[in-house]
């Protein structure tokens, strides 16, 4: 199991990184989506961040409890919940987007996706082979 915390300066890059890995089943949670509504749409209220990251830890959390690879971004290396992830087995991976996507990056990312795979196949993959 992975519990993968991606940070960085490149926002663009940590989000598509992010997307890849949840298009192949990882749980995705970050602080952001907390302000997001019904509609699909963002509504950022600074007064509650700390509101917004003890959502996405506790969410976190409850994929941990669940055995399921999980996703973070954006709340700040919550030791806490890495040390509760790596106690029940999970592998902690920590993907920085300071330069953006990368070769080496792309190769992190790939290496994830292809572990996944191999212990949740896609339906497609269980179907087709």
């Amino acid at each position: 199991m992975e519990f993968v915390v991606i940070s960085g300066e490149k926002d663009s890059a940590c989000r598509t990184v992010a997307n890849r890995l949840r298009a192949h089943g990882y749980r995705y949670f970050s602080p952001e989506l907390f302000f997001v509504d019904d509609f699909g749409d963002l509504h950022l209220d600074p007064s509650k961040s700390q509101q917004a990251i003890e959502w996405c830890a506790h969410h976190a959390e409850q994929e941990i409890e669940h055995h399921h690879d999980v996703v973070v971004q954006g709340i700040y290396f919550n030791s806490e919940l890495m040390k509760k992830a790596e106690s029940v087995g999970y592998n902690i991976v920590v993907i920085r987007c300071d330069e953006g996507l990368d070769d080496v990056l792309n190769a992190k990312v790939q290496s994830l996706v292809t572990i996944h795979e191999q212990n949740n196949p896609s339906l497609l993959r269980r179907l087709f082979g």
